[in-house]
């Protein structure tokens, strides 16, 4: 499993609270980097590098959230966590043999960073 993950209660210390809706900003990108970018970027490269018999691998890819607001050791923290990844016993194997999901989170990490602090400004302005 790769997570994507920004760690809001960062953003909170340094400007107050959160406001609500760069919260939403925050989640909505990561949730589109971790499903456009890096499951899609995986799936693709198990058919180009032709892991693929008969697709179950390839299903099972997806996207989970795992976000949440809770109170750590005193102080907020409003975890964006999305974990991509799969349930199939042999995919750890694929994975070892020949990377897709670290690829695809990899590759993804440039597009993280712009589109992150692009909603960071975003969020902050509206």
């Amino acid at each position: 499993m790769i997570r994507v993950r920004t760690n809001a209660a960062r953003y909170a210390q340094r400007f107050g609270r959160i406001p609500e809706n760069l919260k939403r900003s925050l989640s909505d990108t990561i949730k589109e980097i971790a499903i456009v970018d890096i499951e899609t970027e995986a799936k693709l490269k198990l058919t180009r590098d032709g892991h693929i018999d008969t697709g179950r691998l390839r299903a099972s890819i997806h996207t989970e959230y795992k976000g949440s607001s809770r109170i750590l050791k005193g102080r907020i923290s409003n975890d964006l966590t999305f974990i991509v990844g799969t349930n199939i016993v042999y995919a750890r194997k694929i994975e070892k043999i020949d990377s897709y999901l670290i690829w695809a989170y990899k590759r993804a990490i440039p597009v993280l960073r712009v589109k992150v602090s692009q909603a960071i400004r975003e969020g902050l302005e509206g």
